[in-house]
């Protein structure tokens, strides 16, 4: 195996030995570095190059000024965010336009996350406020849904979720007993 020195990027670093494991594995047919690489989700029978990305989300370049993941937005884009608030930069109000900013934010290509199932990029769809808050939990109504959830909560409470109303309660021979009735 080949020695690495620190002073070369992580990146470049971890792709040298991942290669040197994938030359080793196929070339001695290395039980090891083959379970090693099994374990680091790479095929030992593929090149580093051929191996696609490890990342589990979708990459892709800025809609607005198309810089890659990692970069920094181009002066001016609607993406960038703001190192003090997290708003967008060019909207948000902390005068970083006019001024420079300490540091500036990278960008990364952060998806729209179904809240229930996890789906990335769900389709967007629309429904009337009164039938949101009726058919999606309060601690899910300020997230994103996918249709399917959306709709498998309406199967689930065709009345909406709110199928309960506290009564009131009364003590009885020193028990609290709760009173509620289908609404």
């Amino acid at each position: 195996m080949a020695k690495y020195s620190m002073s070369k990027s992580p990146r470049e670093w971890s792709r040298n030995l991942v290669n040197e494991l994938l030359k080793h594995a196929q070339r001695d047919d290395c039980y090891t570095c083959k379970q090693i690489l099994k374990a680091m989700n790479l095929n030992p029978d593929k090149p580093y190059d051929e191996q696609g990305s490890s990342k589990k989300w979708q990459s892709g370049n800025c809609h607005d000024c198309e810089v890659r993941e990692g970069q920094l937005h181009k002066p001016g884009c609607d993406m960038e965010r703001c190192p003090k608030c997290g708003g967008q930069l060019i909207s948000c109000g902390c005068n970083y336009v006019q001024e420079v900013p300490a540091f500036r934010i990278p960008y990364l290509n952060i998806p729209s996350i179904c809240g229930l199932c996890g789906e990335q990029w769900p389709d967007m769809f629309e429904v009337p406020d009164e039938e949101w808050e009726k058919f999606v939990l309060p601690s899910l109504q300020d997230k994103m849904l996918c249709r399917e959830c959306f709709d498998e909560l309406k199967k689930l409470w065709p009345n909406g979720w709110k199928m309960w109303k506290f009564d009131g309660c009364h003590c009885k021979n020193g028990s609290v007993q709760w009173r509620v009735r289908s609404v």
